[in-house]
């Protein structure tokens, strides 16, 4: 996703930049502005860590914040993109649906949310195994009648570590983004100390 700045300054400012010859080395700094203010949000969301106590994957830092970047400028705008299809997910909302005939995994304990893919699990998916009921379906790390690593006994017991879904529908984070005012407040920030230094007496 991508954020555009443009130069909605008050009319004093307007009036000085009526007066720039050039206006992109100004839309320059006003989106590199707009990325550090996301730089500080996302850094941020992170340090709140995961609202179930289990451990961090650091998502907005890994994920967000290192694919949020000032992009490009004209004489009018600038662009800050979000190169993260997650984080659209976490703006927008929607439905995520797992390629045809297969699941989605989704995590039930600290240690599967660390794992993240059963392909991941130690000793491999085939680690876990497959219990299928009329609501649900979970990948669990069942523990046998016959001891052994490969041992494939009678279940006497287990932890369900994964749900399976063919789709979750994920709610729309409103404190996905920073608020309007805080972008174009470190927008306009930018865009007044700019002009006071190249029009110092104005």
């Amino acid at each position: 996703m991508t954020i555009t700045v443009e130069d909605h300054a008050t009319p004093a400012l307007q009036a000085m930049m009526a007066r720039l010859r050039a206006r992109k080395p100004l839309m320059q700094a006003m989106g590199k502005a707009v990325e550090v203010e996301l730089h500080k949000h996302f850094t941020k969301r992170d340090g709140e860590g995961n609202k179930r106590g289990w451990p961090s994957r650091h998502f907005w830092n890994r994920v967000v914040r290192k694919n949020t970047s000032y992009t490009g400028a004209t004489e009018d705008e600038a662009t800050v993109s979000i190169a993260s299809r997650e984080f659209a997910f976490k703006v927008h909302g929607g439905t995520i649906t797992a390629s045809k005939g297969k699941y989605l995994a989704i995590p039930l304990t600290a240690r599967a949310y660390a794992v993240g893919s059963p392909r991941l699990w130690p000793g491999g998916k085939s680690a876990l195994t497959l219990i299928k009921t009329a609501k649900a379906c979970v990948l669990i790390e069942a523990y046998h009648s016959k001891l052994g690593k490969r041992s494939r006994g009678k279940i006497f017991g287990g932890e369900a570590q994964y749900l399976l879904k063919h789709s979750v529908t994920q709610k729309a984070d409103p404190r996905a983004l920073p608020s309007d005012t805080k972008l174009q407040g470190a927008a306009m920030i930018t865009c007044r100390d700019y002009l006071y230094r190249i029009f110092p007496k104005t």
